[in-house]
């Protein structure tokens, strides 16, 4: 059809079967599903073109057992710079495309939240859940999954206040300097080092125990 034509990445998905209880549909019509849920929860417009984008690694993935999410991240980046999107609005949507496979099976709790935040950035870890929402809903799952998405949500929204990003810290560049340290790369690597724990434990984010 004519949207092959324009974004040939597409045609794999079209009549592709995942032979999947949960996901029922062929790849194309669950990819435009997922659109259509987004486009009705009025989601912005980069949740919208990985809504679009998001799957489309996994022809490729099943063949050669790599991980989907960076399969399709490396396929939307190579669309998206050929049809010209502008390069922040390209690179935020290779990110969610990316990080949308997360899992909601492990422990969800504070530090979870933390690490997400801490992982993707505040502004996309919201707009993760908001795509991961309208991708479950195109899909057969149960009521508990989608309870679970909804704990992450409550759980990020309480954590934004928690350090989880380097500017956070207690300390910065010149104090390490001022006991020490030269200016080089292993002062980035230390504050990492000092964010790692203040994630785990974010009472540890004062000065003097940084």
């Amino acid at each position: 059809g004519v949207l092959t034509e324009v974004v040939p990445e597409l045609a794999p998905a079209v009549g592709y079967r995942l032979e999947s209880e949960r996901q029922p549909l062929p790849l194309d019509e669950h990819l435009f599903a997922v659109v259509q849920g987004a486009a009705a929860a009025d989601l912005p417009l980069a949740v919208r073109l990985a809504a679009l984008l998001h799957d489309l690694g996994k022809p490729e993935a099943d063949e050669t057992g790599e991980p989907h999410a960076p399969v399709g991240a490396a396929i939307a980046g190579r669309l998206l710079r050929r049809l010209r999107y502008p390069t922040q609005l390209r690179r935020y949507v290779v990110g969610l495309v990316a990080g949308h496979a997360f899992s909601l099976d492990g422990p969800l709790d504070g530090l979870f939240a933390r690490r997400f935040l801490a992982a993707h950035g505040d502004a996309q870890a919201f707009d993760l859940v908001a795509h991961k929402r309208v991708d479950l809903l195109a899909k057969r799952v149960t009521a508990a999954e989608h309870e679970r998405l909804d704990l992450l949500e409550r759980l990020l929204e309480s954590e934004q206040s928690s350090p989880h990003r380097i500017p956070d810290l207690a300390v910065d560049g010149s104090d390490l300097i001022e006991i020490g340290f030269d200016e080089s790369p292993a002062l980035g690597r230390v504050l990492a080092v000092l964010l790692d724990e203040v994630l785990d434990e974010p009472a540890r984010n004062t000065r003097e125990e940084l």
